[in-house]
């Protein structure tokens, strides 16, 4: 199985990717990973993403939004992903899940780690793009995924 995790904040370390690197830890010999992260990567955290086969793409998802993109396509497209599970705190993963449903990604997992988000206006205008785009929802408590997936199922 293939899978590529999308890190939609700064992959140091923190709570989002203290979880990431856990599932890494693992499933790497069950799973090959691949890691698409937001501006910058901890050196040590790269070393040893790569030192198991897997690769890891940065690019500023912010400052560098049209060369995210780009890059995000050209990963998928190039690649054999079983699934994409991406991580984040808003509606404003469905960029990544909707270009990875348009791309046939048949498993996308929408995985949230907060129940507020410093991007309300963008929240609110993904939400109904979000709401299609992912075909698992998983948050990392209750009041996460009742604040992101407002009354639909959900895994904590």
């Amino acid at each position: 199985m293939r899978v590529l995790i999308v890190c939609t904040v700064e992959f140091e370390m923190n709570g989002i990717v203290s979880v990431i690197m856990n599932y890494f830890r693992l499933c790497r010999k069950e799973i090959l990973f691949d890691f698409l992260v937001h501006r910058n990567a901890e050196e040590c955290l790269s070393r040893e993403i790569e030192q198991y086969g897997s690769n890891i793409y940065v690019v500023d998802r912010k400052k560098k939004f049209i060369e995210y993109v780009s890059v995000l396509k050209r990963i998928i497209k190039n690649s054999n992903y079983d699934a994409i599970h991406v991580h984040g705190n808003s509606a404003t993963m469905a960029i990544e899940l909707l270009i990875a449903k348009k791309l046939k990604i048949k498993t996308r997992i929408a995985h949230c780690h907060n129940s507020q988000c410093n991007h309300k206006l963008m929240h609110c205008l993904l939400r109904p793009i979000f709401n299609k785009s992912y075909t698992k929802a998983v948050a990392c408590s209750e009041e996460a995924g009742d604040w992101i997936y407002k009354g639909k199922p959900y895994i904590v």
